[in-house]
This record gives structure tokens, C-alpha cells and sequence, in this order.
């Protein structure tokens, strides 16, 4: 049973002083909530079909649909804010996650990641490497977290946190398409690391600035491979939704 179905179950068994007609009232909104629950579901399903066909506006109308017949569903309104991301609409799609996280049933850990694609993408890289951490702290296997945390890593020009999340990544995915990619990255940090911090020549400082636009080239391929999190429930009742 949905969690509003047992929210009103709950307030009926309890309220035992109240008038007659408002227990026809609850009455009424548990009739009316199981035959809109159907409904949602199947808007949120033409939802995504309107995403896997790149129609992301279309996509947002059934999405609203099922926030206005479901509103406190926080994976409703992730989906919302996954469609206007999507759309670029970043500020937008940031302000509908919020929002979801303060919602039952929000996939929390699917919003935090993209999230911190959002910031990586503003240019933001120290909120996206925190929201990857609160990531990691969900669900410590989520190894594209490790990922783009390396990525933002990079960015930050934090080369030894940057090294541990590759050399993590490549470990616990050794069969990885971003093997060779990352391999590359890891080797060109090594080296530049190897520079010194001051008093460094112009043939040397050469040479880091060469390593670090090939550090660059790979690192922005490395992110353009990275999807976006499909939000998901939680709840095995909900109409669940695949992930990346």
C-alpha cells in the first residue's frame, strides 16, 4: 500500500472524537487516492518514454501531472527536476531536487548525484565534490561518485585526492571503458606532481602547463562519458525506474 494510503489509514484509527462527516471525508480521500495511484504511475511511465525519445518537454507536462495528484512524493518531483536537467534548465532542476529531498520517498542518493553533475557543470567543483561525498556516505559503491569526485578533484587541482579516487575507480572496476582514459590521468599526475612548487624554470613550468592541458583533455572526456542518475524509489511499491 502507497505511504499516503497508510498516513490516512493511520489518522482514521486514531481520531476517534471527530464528527461523523469527517470520517466520511477520510473516507473519501482514501477512494479517490486509490484510483488516482494507478493514473500516476502511467503518467510517470509516459514521462520517461517521452525522455528515452529526447522529448523532454513533453516529458515535464505528464511529470507535473503526477506531482499534482501526488505532491508530497519526492521521487515524483526528482523525476521532474531529472527532466528539467535534461532541459539545462540547471537553477530550476537544483531548486525541484531541494525540494524532493524534503519529500517521502525521495531517491536521495540519485538526487545528490546529480546534483553535483549540475555544479560540475556550472563550474562549481567544490559544492559537486561535498554533494559526492554525501554520495559516497549513502552508498559507498557508487563508484561513478568516486569517479566524478576525482574529476572534480582534478578541477580543484587537488592532484593527490584526484590520485586516490582513480587509482580507487580502476581497482574496483578493473574491466572499466575509462581504464586506458584514467591510467593516462594517472601517469600525467604523477608528473606533475613531481614539480616543484616554487622556484620552478620556464622550461619546467613549460612542461606542467603542457601536462596539465593533456590532464585537462582527458579529464573532460572522462565527464562527458558520465549519465546522469535515473531517479529512482525506494519503495518497492512505487513504480520503479532503471538506473545508469
Amino acid at each position: 500500500m502507497a505511504p499516503l494510503f497508510t498516513f490516512i489509514q493511520r489518522v482514521l484509527t486514531r481520531c476517534i472524537r471527530l464528527p461523523l462527516y469527517c470520517y466520511i471525508l477520510l473516507i473519501l480521500c482514501i477512494t479517490v487516492t486509490e484510483q488516482l495511484y494507478p493514473q500516476v504511475n502511467r503518467w510517470r511511465s509516459i514521462g520517461y518514454e517521452f525522455i528515452q525519445n529526447q522529448e523532454y518537454e513533453k516529458a515535464l507536462s505528464f511529470f507535473t501531472q503526477a506531482i499534482y495528484a501526488s505532491p508530497q512524493n519526492g521521487a515524483i518531483r526528482a523525476e521532474y527536476a531529472y527532466a528539467l536537467q535534461l532541459l539545462k534548465r540547471f537553477e530550476e532542476s537544483l531548486t525541484e531536487y531541494t525540494i524532493a529531498l524534503g519529500l517521502f520517498d525521495a531517491p536521495v542518493a540519485d538526487i545528490k548525484y546529480n546534483m553535483a553533475l549540475i555544479r560540475m557543470q556550472q563550474g562549481e567543483y567544490i559544492k559537486a565534490r561535498g554533494l559526492f561525498n554525501e554520495v559516497l556516505s549513502i552508498n559507498p559503491e557508487d563508484l561513478g561518485a568516486y569517479l566524478n569526485r576525482a574529476n572534480s578533484s582534478l578541477n580543484l587541482k587537488n592532484y593527490a585526492e584526484a590520485l586516490d579516487d582513480y587509482r580507487y575507480y580502476i581497482e574496483a572496476d578493473p574491466a572499466s571503458e575509462e581504464r586506458q582514459d584514467i591510467e593516462q590521468l594517472i601517469a600525467l599526475l604523477d608528473k606533475v606532481k613531481g614539480f616543484p612548487s616554487s622556484n620552478i624554470d620556464k622550461a619546467q613550468l613549460q612542461e606542467k602547463q603542457r601536462l596539465e592541458e593533456e590532464l585537462n583533455r582527458i579529464k573532460k572526456k572522462l565527464e562527458e562519458a558520465q549519465n546522469i542518475q535515473t531517479p529512482s524509489s525506494e519503495n518497492e511499491n512505487q513504480y520503479l525506474l532503471p538506473l545508469r
